[in-house]
């Protein structure tokens, strides 16, 4: 079986459908492919599903040649199917390639503040030709039948579709300011509907849209966008917010045939293409997740110690795997505001200070939570909270006390900083903060073995609720760093080692939790068995 993108005109119902390759012979190479058509363009990242292209012009490298991508269109058209392929016009991968303030906005402008990818300037006419002349390209080249045009609300408006009303009066509201829409890329989605329908008066488009723009389906000539479809999205939603949190007696059909209506109802001249799943949806854990870190520290705001690498490094993976991450940190300046770099949402919040420690970090908590709650009021709620160090113990307190799902990450532990004593005063009072945030979150991380036996004894967190997740780096980007002094890289050499004999490196501070004790009392038996080993500290 081969899932192809299909379209029916009698039914006018988009679909991706299982086509058995004894009807529709498929070249090999595509058999190996979920979806050659859904991602046909070559991206950066398999993750982005081909959201994030290097090139519109170039077939993915992993769907075979043109010539079979040219046969399974024509096998398909002789079958009377037309063939569809995703337009990623709303974003292209990121690179250093000097196109920013040309092809694409310059600084934070040109990146989308959730995914990263690269915003056009559908200002430059350049961009315009770039753009218009790939859709000729795959219609004249390949005999493509249609595009689903993805994340239409990414081009449409300002914010990229992040803060956009979904009560219809409100829309009219928020239309009526001039500065909500992107007029330069509601102006392209106009000139690329009336060439797509100017090369081919059969041809279809479909809008991947979901912040309910009112005049996406009218016509071009009466001020509208011009696609064919809309694609709802909220079916899948729902679908999914069932089986994964309610019981099967708890299904309401009511709720599903509302829900399933619910666009129709409101755009009650549209022609709404519904579907229960996609590709999209089951790419990342079947759906993306909204997270919220809490850290008194990040590389982007104030870096103290090593948590502010460990989040800042985090959370960028996961926003590239996919996921919509948060981060409630201090603020650089005298007020509370949000920044978004690279994709990731940092929300630096202000709060008051105290000659008290332990109570400017209550203060710190307090103003966090506050802040979190005012943006789940704004986008939704957050499916994980994840705090870093007992600096945010208290947030992560208070916000299990509301049923909220909090992970909770040990760097260190009280006692292990102080040298494993455990002093009183302040020192006491961060402990008990400590302690009562493992047992509050619903899971702890620790990032080595040492320190989950640490918090097993000083606080009497079950080991099962602990998990060990060892820290990392980036060992290409030290490996190829630029170094000022003397030293040529080769530790060998430069030592004056033997270049076949095997060498030790510890990286760490000299204190029980980075194991130099270990290494020490290995040394013995390492040398009986390799004389010439080598040891670096």
């Amino acid at each position: 079986m081969q899932s192809v993108t299909v379209f029916r005109e009698d039914s006018l119902v988009l679909l991706s459908a299982e086509v058995s390759t004894q009807n529709l012979k498929t070249p090999k190479s595509f058999e190996k492919s979920p979806g050659p058509i859904a991602r046909a363009t070559q991206a950066q990242d398999n993750n982005t599903l081909g959201r994030q292209p290097v090139s519109l012009y170039a077939l993915a490298k992993d769907l075979g040649t043109t010539e079979e991508l040219k046969s399974l269109v024509l096998q398909a058209h002789r079958l009377g199917l037309q063939v569809f392929m995703d337009l990623p016009h709303s974003g292209a991968a990121s690179a250093e390639d000097g196109l920013g303030g040309q092809f694409f906005h310059w600084g934070e402008k040109g990146f989308h503040p959730i995914s990263g990818a690269r915003i056009y300037n559908f200002e430059e006419g350049e961009v315009q030709r770039y753009l218009l002349s790939s859709i000729a390209f795959w219609m004249d080249q390949f005999g493509i039948d249609g595009f689903r045009f993805l994340d239409v609300a990414s081009t449409i408006w300002a914010d990229r579709g992040r803060f956009v009303p979904s009560d219809p009066a409100e829309m009219e509201e928020f239309l009526s300011t001039d500065d909500k829409t992107d007029k330069a890329g509601v102006q392209y989605l106009m000139q690329a509907n009336s060439l797509i329908h100017q090369l081919d008066k059969y041809a279809r488009t479909v809008a991947e849209e979901s912040t309910m723009y009112p005049h996406l389906c009218d016509s071009v000539e009466e001020g509208g966008l011009g696609f064919d479809y809309r694609q709802a999205s909220n079916a899948p939603s729902l679908y999914r917010e069932l089986v994964s949190k309610c019981r099967d007696e708890q299904w309401g059909m009511k709720t599903i045939v509302d829900t399933i209506c619910e666009v129709k109802n409101l755009m009650p001249k549209e022609k709404i293409l519904g579907y229960m799943e996609s590709l999209d949806h089951c790419a990342v854990g079947r759906r993306p997740l909204k997270i919220a870190f809490l850290s008194w520290e990040t590389l982007h705001t104030i870096a103290a110690g090593g948590v502010a690498p460990h989040v800042t490094e985090l959370a960028g993976a996961l926003h590239k795997a996919g996921h919509t991450v948060h981060i409630f940190t201090r603020s650089t300046q005298n007020r509370t505001w949000e920044n978004d770099i690279m994709g990731v949402i940092y929300h630096e919040v202000n709060f008051n200070t105290d000659s008290d420690f332990v109570r400017e970090i209550e203060n710190m908590c307090a103003a966090f939570v506050g802040h979190f709650l005012h943006m789940e009021s704004r986008v939704g709620g957050f499916d994980v909270i994840h705090g870093h160090d007992w600096l945010v113990g208290p947030a992560v307190i208070q916000l299990s006390s509301m049923n909220k799902r909090v992970v909770f990450t040990m760097h260190s532990t009280e006692t292990g900083r102080c040298g494993n004593v455990q002093y009183g005063g302040q020192s006491a009072r961060i402990r008990e903060i400590e302690g009562q945030a493992c047992h509050s979150a619903q899971r702890v991380i620790a990032v080595s073995g040492v320190l989950k036996e640490e918090v097993c004894s000083h606080y009497q967190v079950h080991g099962a609720k602990i998990e060990v997740i060892y820290n990392g780096i980036h060992a290409d980007a030290i490996a190829k760093m630029e170094w000022e002094d003397e030293w040529t890289g080769n530790t060998k050499k430069d030592k004056g080692f033997d270049v076949m004999d095997p060498m030790f490196l510890f990286v760490g501070r000299l204190a029980v939790q980075k194991g130099p004790d270990l290494l020490l009392e290995a040394i013995p038996m390492i040398l009986q068995a390799r004389g010439n080993a080598k040891f670096v500290i």
